[in-house]
C-alpha cells in the first residue's frame, strides 16, 4: 500500500517536472519565434526606409534633370548669340569710326549724339559688357552641367567615376551656401587632392554622399566665427598598403576621401543618431 502511493506521488512529481520542463521549451520556442519575428521586422522597417529613400531620390534626380534641360536651352540661345552681338557691334562700330574719318563736316544732330551718348565709353565698356555676359553664361552652364551630374540619382550602375570631378560638381551646386551672408563670413574650402585613379562606385549614390557630408559640414559652421573652413582630402591608397584576406594580395586600389570642418563638432545625443533614417 504505501509503495504504491509512493508510486503514485513519484509518478505525479514525475508528470509535473515533465509538464514543467515542456512548459520551458515551449516558451523558449515561443521566445525565439518572437526574436525571429522582431529581427525580420527591424529588416523589413530598414527595407521600407531604403525604398522610401531610393524612390525620392529617383524624384528628385528626374525633377533636377528636369530643370537643368529647362535652364540649359535659353542660355544656350545666350551664350551662342553673344559671339555673334559681339561681331555685330564691332562691325557698327567700323561703320561709325569710317564715318568719322572721312566727315569733316559731322551735322549738329550728329555731334549732339555722339556727346550724349559718350561714344568713347561706349566703345570701351561694350568689349567689358559682353564680356562679363559671357562669362556669366559660361558659369550658368556649369552649374547646369552639375546639375545634369548630379541629377542621376536613380542610375543604379557601377562605372568608373571621377572622383574629384564628383566632389567639385557637389561644391559648385552648394556655391550659394558657402557664401558670406550677413555678418557671417565665406566658408573658405581647402581642396587637397590626390592623384586619384577613376573608381569603380555607384557614382549617383556617392553623389548624394558628398551632397550630405558637405551639407552637414556648412551646417555646423552656422555660428561659427570666422575663419570657417571645410578642408577635403583624398588619398589614394596602393594594393599594398591594403589589408589582404586568405594570405592573398588585394589587386583593387581604393581611396581615402576626408571632409572636415572646423565647427564645434556634434553633441554625443547626436552622434548616437546620425546612422538612423532621414535623421
Amino acid at each position: 500500500m504505501i509503495l504504491r502511493i509512493f508510486a503514485a506521488r513519484a509518478g505525479a512529481e514525475l508528470e509535473r517536472i515533465q509538464a514543467e520542463e515542456a512548459l520551458k521549451q515551449s516558451e523558449e520556442r515561443e521566445r525565439e519565434k518572437a526574436e525571429r519575428l522582431q529581427l525580420t521586422l527591424t529588416e523589413l522597417k530598414r527595407t521600407q526606409s531604403q525604398l522610401i529613400q531610393s524612390a525620392k531620390m529617383s524624384a528628385l534626380g528626374q525633377m533636377v534633370a528636369g530643370i537643368a534641360h529647362e535652364i540649359n536651352n535659353p542660355v544656350s540661345f545666350i551664350s551662342c548669340n553673344i559671339n555673334f552681338a559681339r561681331s555685330y557691334f564691332q562691325d557698327l562700330l567700323s561703320i561709325v569710326e569710317a564715318y568719322q574719318k572721312n566727315s569733316s563736316n559731322p551735322t549738329p544732330e550728329i555731334e549732339k549724339l555722339i556727346a550724349e551718348n559718350q561714344l568713347d565709353f561706349l566703345r570701351e565698356d561694350w568689349s567689358k559688357l559682353i564680356q562679363s555676359m559671357a562669362v556669366g553664361a559660361e558659369r550658368i552652364q556649369e552649374i547646369v552641367q552639375s546639375l545634369k551630374l548630379f541629377s542621376r540619382l536613380d542610375e543604379a550602375e557601377v562605372k568608373p567615376t571621377d572622383i574629384h570631378q564628383a566632389i567639385d560638381n557637389t561644391l559648385l551646386i552648394l556655391q550659394h551656401r558657402l557664401r558670406s551672408v550677413g555678418k557671417a563670413s565665406e566658408i573658405e574650402v581647402i581642396k587637397n587632392y590626390g592623384k586619384l585613379p577613376l573608381i569603380t562606385c555607384y557614382s549617383s549614390q556617392l553623389n548624394q554622399v558628398f551632397m550630405n557630408l558637405l551639407n552637414n559640414a556648412i551646417d555646423a559652421l552656422e555660428n561659427q566665427p570666422s575663419p570657417r573652413i571645410i578642408t577635403i582630402n583624398t588619398v589614394p591608397v596602393s594594393a599594398k598598403e591594403q589589408k589582404t584576406t586568405n594570405n592573398r594580395q588585394s589587386t583593387t586600389d581604393k581611396v581615402i576621401i576626408r571632409i572636415a570642418d572646423n565647427g564645434a563638432g556634434m553633441k554625443q545625443e547626436v552622434q548616437q543618431k546620425i546612422f538612423d533614417p532621414f535623421f
